[in-house]
């Protein structure tokens, strides 16, 4: 009647004489109603460590290696291998009108991501007087 297992039906104490004079299932409806048979409520997950946890992130704490999620920095890897690939190309272009010697090292650099962009590896090359007498960019 109370849709739930035995073990989840709870009789009020100090009612059994009232409990052992039920005979049909319209008295324990009666019962019921009155609030001397009940269920038990149905436990739930409890929030409680979940609250831990959050006061203890406020603090700064749980936050190693083990509890990230996403990327280090915010560069996305495709963003990246784009811009190489670009100021590689350029590389290739320039290589003639650069001092020899110097193609190796600023591959390194775009390697290691010193340059922003395409321009800014440009800039680099002319600032730092790597290209040779008479070369136009």
């Amino acid at each position: 009647m109370l849709k739930v297992g035995e073990n989840k039906v709870v009789i009020k104490p100090g009612n059994e004489s009232r409990i052992n004079e039920t005979l049909t299932r319209e008295d324990v409806r009666a019962l019921i109603k009155e609030g001397i048979i009940t269920k038990k409520e149905v436990r739930g997950v409890s929030r409680a460590r979940a609250r831990k946890h959050a006061e203890q992130r406020k603090k700064g704490r749980r936050k190693g290696p083990g509890n990230r999620k996403g990327r280090r920095k915010g560069i996305d890897k495709k963003v990246w291998m784009a811009r190489v690939r670009a100021q590689r190309r350029l590389l290739r272009e320039i290589e003639d009108s650069l001092i020899p010697g110097v193609r190796r090292r600023l591959y390194y650099m775009i390697k290691g991501g010193m340059f922003k962009s395409k321009a800014a590896l440009l800039n680099y090359v002319k600032e730092n007087g790597m290209l040779k007498e008479g070369s136009k960019l």
